[in-house]
C-alpha cells in the first residue's frame, strides 16, 4: 500500500461510487462532496462539499473528467460540475430532485462536450458539458431508469431497468432498436424483483457492443442491436467487463474470472 486517507466528514459518511484519476489526482466522493487527492501521497487539494445534503442517498453513479471539469449525478438533485483544479462549482443542472429512483442512477457518461445521464424519471438528458446547457431531455426509456450507459460514436447504448438495451441517436434522442435481455439469475436491482437487468456498463470490441445480463450471459450484438452471439457464463455479471486487445476478461457473481 503506498497511502491511505480517511476522506473530509468520516465517518459519517460513505462511498458506493468508484473514483476518478488523471495523471496528477484522483477524486472521490459524490453525495456529501468530493474531494481531490494527490495520487503521489493522498494528501486532500481541495473538498467540495454540497449545501444540499443528500449523502443518505445511497449512489454508485460516480464523477467523470471532461477538460478542466469534473461531473457528478448528485441523487435527488441532479448533475453537477466544479473545476478540476480547485473544486469550485462551475453550473448545476437539477433533475429527478425527488425521485426514489435517481439513488440508482448509473455514472454519466461523456464524449466530444457532450454529457449523458439519467434525468426526471423514465428519461435520457443530454447536456453540454461545459456549460450545463440542455441539448435533449427526453422521455425515451420504457422504464423508469437506466441502470446501465454508454456511447459509441453517436449512439448512446443504454440499458434500463425492465431488461431492455435500447440504441439512441446522441444528437436528437430518437430510438434506433432495441434488444431484450433474459431472465435474471439472481435479484440483484433494489427493491425490484423477478427482472430481466444489467448493472455493467457495455463495453465494445472492433464493432461489437457486448452486455453483461443478470441472466449471466454476455450478449453480442451489432450496430444494429441484432444478437450474434451470447456466452452463458451461468452466474450474474454485475462487473463491467474488461477489454484488452483481442481479449475480454470477465467476472462473474460465483467468483470466478473468465
Amino acid at each position: 500500500m503506498h497511502w491511505q486517507v480517511r476522506l473530509p466528514g468520516d465517518p459519517d459518511r460513505w462511498i458506493h461510487a468508484s473514483p476518478v484519476a488523471d495523471d496528477r489526482s484522483v477524486y472521490v466522493g459524490t453525495q456529501r462532496g468530493l474531494s481531490s487527492h494527490c495520487l503521489e501521497d493522498g494528501h486532500c487539494e481541495w473538498q467540495a462539499p454540497l449545501e444540499y445534503d443528500v449523502f443518505t442517498w445511497r449512489c454508485a453513479a460516480g464523477p467523470v473528467l471532461d477538460g478542466e471539469l469534473v461531473l457528478f449525478f448528485q441523487a435527488r438533485r441532479g448533475i453537477v460540475a466544479v473545476s478540476r483544479e480547485t473544486g469550485e462549482l462551475r453550473w448545476r443542472r437539477a433533475y429527478a430532485e425527488h425521485a426514489g429512483v435517481a439513488d440508482k442512477y448509473p455514472s454519466p457518461v461523456v464524449v466530444d462536450g457532450l454529457l449523458v445521464s439519467g434525468g426526471d424519471p423514465g428519461h435520457l438528458v443530454v447536456l453540454d458539458a461545459a456549460t450545463g446547457d440542455v441539448v435533449w431531455h427526453k422521455a425515451v426509456l420504457e422504464a423508469d431508469y437506466a441502470t446501465a450507459l454508454a456511447i459509441r460514436d453517436t449512439r448512446i447504448i443504454a440499458v434500463s431497468v425492465n431488461g431492455l438495451v435500447q440504441c439512441f441517436d446522441l444528437h436528437s434522442g430518437r430510438r434506433q432498436w432495441q434488444y431484450a435481455l433474459g431472465q435474471d439469475l439472481l435479484d440483484m436491482i433494489p427493491r425490484r424483483r423477478g427482472l430481466q437487468s444489467a448493472l455493467a456498463q457495455p463495453v465494445f470490441m472492433g464493432e461489437a457492443i457486448i452486455v453483461s445480463g443478470i441472466d449471466g450471459c454476455l450478449h453480442v450484438l451489432d450496430a444494429a442491436g441484432e444478437c450474434h452471439g451470447r456466452a452463458v457464463l451461468g452466474s450474474p455479471i454485475s462487473a463491467t467487463p474488461h477489454v484488452a486487445g483481442e481479449h475480454l476478461y470477465v467476472a462473474t457473481y460465483d467468483g470466478r474470472l473468465s
